[in-house]
């Protein structure tokens, strides 16, 4: 049961389930922390808008009361009001228009019982014969109170004239209580007597008290006049003032004092609302009670489903994560499965080997690498005196004479940096040490051998002590050795062989005594041998053949022998004598043919990972082009309608979508180290500004924590170095970004001077150390090797901290080994760290020598040259001619000090002798030629040295005294051509549209741009013009641009030119070399090319032109409206993002789901102007389609591959199949803009 839980399968889901479900706890936190967010400002909306419906409402019940406190007024400034004045007061109130729900305003007096009959009387001679109180009370006491003014007077107003208000106990109680308190009363809900009875409505009546004015102060009740009133119908009321806003809100009225709390309106239905809110208004002595209901109008309006959003995407992200996870640990299992099979396969072999070792005749021991005994066989006791014990752990130079002690480690240490098999003492004596001190000849093979501890030496020891007492000629200093030994005269014939030979070649002694030495060589090399035997004859030296080439032996049956000769010349009696040691080395090659048969099954299964790493990348690239574009949308918020907490959301996936990408990369990265596919490109690297660079990029993420970042550059770093600069760049910012994540407060500092150090091999021991130094966390000691494993930090709470990989400085590590160099950590928890890269330099000795400078020219703003040259009388010759030109002349007779001079001014030429007093003028041209400032001077070697024999345009660049005047004035027009043509760019670009694209932003820097789509026309270009820079693609139509780069250098040197490859192909080793043979600057075709070609060539130019201020490139939305894309993708989630991305640029997207299918649209429809082409897709890939649309249907439409390949040869085979273009996902909104910048507008003609 335990082997079957601990199986990989069980252990990958559990690390699978344990992964997904640590990110699905974090997706359900963030969907739950965003949809309280959303409640919250839901429910804050309903409360507002609640609100300011309660606030309109009460204004209403406000206005009414200004309404009769007016009409109060009116009585009180009158003695008597008569009905006409009552309305012409009212209709200046404009009741029907400004007043909604306000059934009429009237007067009701107090009319006691006795005077009823008078009170009657009078209003019917107003012109109302109809009128009567009613309903007449049987109480004799009652005081009547009828309606007798009211308006506006419309019908149903007037068939209620002299109703009495008071029979009504609800309207009495409000009247009754206003009397008594003096102040508006609004009455309890009640019907309107003014409506029938088919369509009673709710309403109330507000009453405002009158008093004589002459008695205010009296309270006796015959003074009291009456009331003014108004009868409001509340249904009106709210449908006329908050209609619009009731369709989103459902509203209940209650009257809070009455019985039970009266309803009294509402418009609640029965289903249950989401959001409720009750609030209370208080008017006129009553309370109403407003209960409020989220209608679902309202509900669809504060909806937001970004919270549905966050699950699906953390989700689908959750287990991509997880999924990415197992498949990193699957291979960790099975590399470790295959590590454990090694190991014991080794420690099985190296049994054996020992056990053969012990049996061997010859003394046997192994050395390490320190030169410690090890292990030696009971022969080696015997030849040596010393038992195993006695030598065990002790050094080898115990067993040798004092008199090669001394060498000896010089000789160790040189065979450990090329291990490889040897014999030693078959050309000198060799001697060894006895225990008792006595000496013995001896002849010695090393071997190395790999063992899991490391490489250690099998030396194998002849004891020639009988060999020599043995032998009859002693005059012959013939070594004897297991190998086959030959000694020739001078005449080619065979004077001595041993055993080994007969052995060797077949025949006996007496059959190759005195006989030529060619009969021992095959018949197809015999013509040359005696020509080149005499050669080596003439000038005799030790020699060693066959290591470079192969050489073969005859045997005496006619069969070839793969042999190593070694030659060596040694005097015997008076006579000069040739000794060939041959070995055979069949074994060897039996050998060599094994391991190469094992590096083509390593190449297999290496090509099989590089498959692997490409579909894994097409698989995450994938997914991760949805999530990058959707997400980077929603931050961006275009339309306004998230919160800053959902953008803030939507940012933390677009940099969590990043970070994986820069995984995935890291991963590639790795894996092409892993394999051996880092190819480097040496060149000239200034390292002050790689540095200023990097510290200006840091610097904001420095300022953000409050932490100081500096530099300090030594005075003794060189101007620059030859390295990898774009491997060297991402070391040190992978060393930055580690010490700004983990550093929370203080410094960081980059440090770099030279140093004198054994850590790396250097043959001066001098390396360029760059130190990077932080005050942060620190790491502990056990675990500081730790972190250079991949996927490792120094404890789980690191990662959960401060996050991260753990690839950068496995990464770094391994960059620094392919330099040559290496990485060691100084640290300690809490005190900080530093880590320290180590890369080889090469001695560049300096002097102190000062010498006068002369200018002299006509003008101060002349253009300048420097003439450095030792004799005074020829300087001088140069600046007279040189000033009759128009040149400013800056003469010295010190290397170092135009060195200096080149740093503080600028000059359009040089004219440099090479015998200088300080240093040589090939050293001022390595520093001319390694500076970016510099580099594109145009240099006139005018010196008494002959020039190199492959130094080529001799009389434009190389110049031998005597000089004449002639050869002065061509040097000096050759100069003002050099300065003229500096603004000249040749462009070789075979594709049309990237060739017109390219010409455009070379322009925008003040260049004159010469541009040719094949090698011919650039021949021909280059050979009427001076150039500045050629920018050339690899891929031509009628030669490769490397060919042509070797035409134009025939033509004329590429020595004052500078070159860019431009190109989107991967690099062999060879042309890698090649390039860097023309001193060549690579720029790789794709998204980010306009900046790094922009950066490659404006170096170049540096002081030629200023540096130009671009323009931003001009926005293509309002030209290219309504331009038709085909968007040809299978993966809903990408066809939704591209879509979105395509629009904002309001372009119009049409969709196919597979190749077939754009093919069938395109049969019906070509009315496109570019295709997106997914390039892996069901049915028929974007190869197929590709190729049918453009070889078989003609399609003169532009064609983008769009893939999530990132291995080599990917853009090769998009381009091969007719795609016009290449975008690599994930796609980002600067590159799809860049993309239709190109086609688009070349397509719409802008």
């Amino acid at each position: 049961m335990e082997s079957f839980k601990s199986h990989p399968f069980w252990r990958l889901a559990g690390i699978f389930l344990l992964v997904f479900g640590c990110l699905l706890l974090a997706t359900a936190i963030i969907w739950r922390y965003a949809s309280q967010q959303d409640q919250t400002i839901a429910q804050q909306q309903f409360n507002k808008e609640v609100d300011e419906l309660v606030s309109v409402l009460n204004q209403h019940m406000q206005s009414y009361e200004v309404i009769l406190r007016a009409a109060s007024a009116f009585f009180s400034a009158s003695d008597h009001v008569t009905r006409a004045e009552w309305r012409e007061f009212t209709s200046r109130l404009r009741l029907d228009t400004t007043h909604p729900g306000l059934q009429g305003i009237g007067f009701t007096p107090r009319v006691p019982t006795s005077d009823i009959l008078a009170h009657v009387e009078q209003t019917r001679a107003e012109g109302f014969p109809l009128y009567t109180i009613q309903p007449l009370s049987p109480d004799a006491e009652h005081e009547y109170y009828p309606i007798h003014y009211l308006e506006p007077a419309g019908w149903d107003n007037l068939r209620v004239l002299g109703f009495d208000l008071a029979s009504e106990p609800t309207r009495l109680a409000a009247m009754k209580q206003a009397q008594r308190e003096r102040r508006p009363i609004m009455s309890a809900p009640v019907t309107l007597v003014q409506l029938t009875a088919e369509s009673p409505e709710p309403g109330v009546t507000l009453f405002w008290p009158i008093h004589d004015k002459s008695v205010l102060s009296s309270t006796q009740e015959s003074h009291f006049l009456g009331f003014v009133y108004s009868a409001i119908r509340i249904p009106e009321l709210i449908n006329s003032a908050l209609l619009s806003r009731l369709e989103r809100l459902a509203l209940t009225l209650k009257d809070v004092q009455a019985k039970d709390g009266k309803l009294f309106y509402s418009t609640t239905g029965e289903r249950l609302p989401q959001y409720m809110a009750m609030r209370q208004l208080n008017f006129a002595g009553r309370t109403w009670q407003l209960e409020f209901s989220s209608t679902p109008a309202f509900e669809k309006q504060v909806y937001n489903n970004s919270a549905l959003l966050i699950v699906l995407i953390g989700t689908g992200l959750s287990g991509l994560i997880a999924l990415a996870v197992v498949v990193y640990f699957h291979q960790r299992f099975r590399m470790q499965q295959q590590r454990d099979i090694l190991t014991q396969q080794l420690q099985q072999r190296e049994e054996r080997f020992r056990t053969l070792l012990d049996g061997a005749p010859n003394a046997m021991l192994m050395v390490d690498s320190q030169g410690s005994i090890e292990w030696i066989n009971p022969q080696a006791e015997a030849l040596f005196g010393y038992s195993r014990d006695e030598l065990l752990n002790q050094s080898v130079e115990l067993l040798l004479p004092e008199r090669y002690r001394t060498q000896h480690s010089s000789w160790r240490h040189a065979f450990q940096q090329a291990p490889s098999p040897r014999q030693m003492g078959s050309g000198r004596e060799l001697f060894a040490r006895r225990k008792d001190g006595s000496e013995v000849p001896v002849e010695i093979g090393l071997s190395p051998v790999q063992t899991e501890y490391g490489v250690k030496t099998i030396g194998s020891i002849i004891d020639l002590s009988a060999r020599r007492h043995a032998e009859e000629r002693a005059k012959m200093l013939v070594e004897a050795a297991p190998n086959a030994i030959v000694l020739v005269n001078a005449d080619g014939e065979i004077e001595l062989i041993n055993s080994q030979s007969e052995q060797l070649f077949g025949y006996t002694r007496s059959e190759l005594i005195g006989e030529k030495v060619e009969m021992l060589i095959p018949e197809q090399m015999r013509p040359n041998h005696p020509t080149l035997r005499e050669s080596y004859h003439e000038a005799p030296t030790q020699r060693q053949m066959g290591g470079n080439r192969e050489l073969f032996a005859r045997h005496k049956s006619g069969r070839s022998i793969p042999v190593e000769v070694g030659l060596a010349p040694i005097i015997a009696g008076g006579r000069r004598l040739i000794q060939a040691a041959v070995i055979d080395i069949s074994a060897r090659k039996a050998a060599e043919h094994k391991l190469r048969e094992q590096a083509e099954q390593l190449a297999l299964a290496n090509r099989y990972k590089s498959e692997f790493l490409a579909n894994m990348s097409h698989e995450l690239r994938t997914p991760l082009n949805s999530i990058l574009i959707l997400s980077e949308q929603l931050k961006l918020n275009a339309d306004g309608n998230l919160s800053s907490k959902q953008t803030d959301h939507a940012d933390i996936i677009n940099r969590s979508g990043s970070d994986l990408l820069s995984l995935i990369n890291d991963i590639l990265d790795l894996s092409k180290i892993e394999a051996g596919r880092m190819t480097l490109i040496m060149e000239n690297v200034d390292v002050r500004e790689m540095v200023a660079k990097l510290e200006s990029t840091f610097q904001a993420m420095a300022d953000a924590k409050f932490l100081q970042l500096r530099s300090d550059i030594h005075d003794d770093v060189p101007s620059s170095i030859n390295t990898d600069g774009q491997r060297l760049q991402q070391i040190i910012r992978n060393l930055l970004s580690n010490a700004l994540k983990f550093t929370e407060q203080g410094q960081i500092v980059v440090e770099i001077k030279v140093v004198e150090t054994d850590i790396i091999a250097t043959p001066d021991h001098r390396a360029l150390c760059i130190a990077v130094r932080d005050t942060g966390i620190g790491i502990a000691p056990e675990q500081q090797e730790t972190i250079f494993q991949a996927f490792r930090q120094a404890d789980g709470s690191t990662s959960r901290r401060f996050g991260g990989t753990g690839l950068g400085l496995t990464i770094s590590r391994q960059l620094a080994e392919l330099l040559g160099g290496e990485i060691l950590l100084e640290s300690r928890v809490g005190g900080g760290s530093t880590f320290r890269l180590f890369i080889p330099l090469s001695d560049a000795k300096k002097t102190t020598t000062t010498t006068e400078v002369k200018i002299s020219g006509p003008k101060a703003n002349a253009p300048s040259i420097l003439v450095v040259e030792d004799d005074p009388g020829f300087s001088q010759v140069l600046s007279d001619t040189a000033n009759q030109y128009g040149f400013t002349c800056y003469a010295t007779s010190s290397g170092v000090q135009a060195i200096k001079l080149l740093q503080e001014h600028r000059f359009e030429g040089i004219v440099l002798d090479l015998l200088l007093p300080d240093i040589s003028g090939w050293q001022v041209l390595k520093e001319v030629r390694a500076n970016p400032e510099t580099q594109h001077l145009p240099v006139h070697i005018v010196t008494c040295v002959q020039g190199p024999k492959t130094w080529q345009d001799q009389q434009l660049h190389y110049l031998v005294k005597p000089v004449r005047n002639d050869d002065l004035q061509r040097l000096l027009k050759t100069i003002l051509l050099d300065n003229v043509a500096s603004k000249n760019v040749l462009l070789v670009e075979d594709n049309a549209t990237e060739r017109e694209y390219y010409a455009q932003l070379l322009q925008q820097l003040g260049l004159s741009v010469v541009t040719c789509a094949d090698a011919e026309s650039a021949l021909l270009a280059y050979r009427q013009e001076r150039f500045a820079c050629l920018i050339v693609d690899l891929e031509l139509p009628d030669m490769s641009g490397l060919e042509l780069l070797q035409k134009l250098q025939d033509e004329r040197p590429l020595t004052d030119t500078r070159v860019v490859i431009h190109t989107g192909l991967d690099l062999s080793e060879q042309e890698s070399r090649q390039i860097q043979q023309l001193h060549a600057c690579l720029v790789a075709k794709n998204s980010s090319s306009d900046g790094a070609l922009l950066d490659a060539v404006h170096p170049f130019l540096s002081g030629v032109v200023p540096e130009p201020k671009l323009d931003p490139p001009a926005a293509i939305m309002p030209l290219l409206q309504g331009a038709r894309v085909l968007l040809v993708d299978d993966d809903v989630r990408n066809i939704y993002a591209m879509s979105a991305l395509l629009e904002k640029f309001q372009l119009q997207v049409v969709v196919a789901r597979n190749g077939q299918e754009a093919v069938h649209t395109l049969a019906k429809d070509r009315a496109f102007d570019l295709i997106l082409m997914d390039m892996a897709m069901p049915v028929m890939d974007g190869y197929t389609a590709t190729r049918i649309l453009k070889q078989e249907n003609s399609l003169a439409v532009p064609i983008v591959a769009v893939t999530a390949h990132a291995m080599k040869g990917d853009r090769e085979k998009c381009l091969a199949s007719g795609a016009d273009d290449y975008l690599a996902k994930p796609v980002d909104e600067a590159s799809m803009q860049q993309m239709l910048a190109r086609w688009l507008k070349r397509v719409q003609g802008v």
